[in-house]
């Protein structure tokens, strides 16, 4: 299992090296052999561009007319880049949580407390915890709405 990560982080690299064999008049399988099949296409009138990680390529004819990829080392740079700010992000997203589910304990167990809360109509009180639950979906509130 700790080949997968190792694996994921290989294969850019792999795929950026072989960006190295293209060149102009390459024709589609040698492109589809080096970079392997794109990651989509956009058809223009006489001429389809072909997306890749790494950039494009213009195939006219059936053959490369035009390159617009990273080099090798530059496309390395960018993938550790977006490793890193994905890391970030999560580990934004996992502080976000926690704070969240702190809070909406916190509510929760000040509303099951609360006298007023509890003298308001059932009705009144199903559609506070079915709007809570909305806001904190990590919380089980499903004993005040059954």
């Amino acid at each position: 299992m700790k080949m997968l990560p190792l694996l994921a982080l290989a294969l850019p690299g792999l795929l950026s090296a072989a960006s190295t064999e293209i060149k102009i008049g390459s024709t589609e399988e040698e492109v589809i052999e080096a970079l392997g099949k794109p990651i989509g296409n956009v058809e223009l009138r006489d001429r389809v561009l072909w997306l890749y990680p790494q950039g494009e390529l213009t195939i006219e004819d059936g053959a490369v007319s035009d390159i617009d990829l990273m080099a090798d080392d530059e496309f390395a740079e960018h993938q550790e880049q977006l490793e890193q700010e994905r890391t970030a992000w999560q580990a934004q997203q996992a502080k976000l949580k926690a704070e969240r589910m702190t809070e909406g304990e916190a509510l929760k167990k000040d509303k099951l407390k609360s006298s007023s809360f509890a003298a308001l109509p059932a009705k009144d009180r199903v559609d506070y915890w079915r709007t809570f639950q909305a806001r904190y979906p990590e919380i089980d509130v499903s004993d005040q709405i059954g």
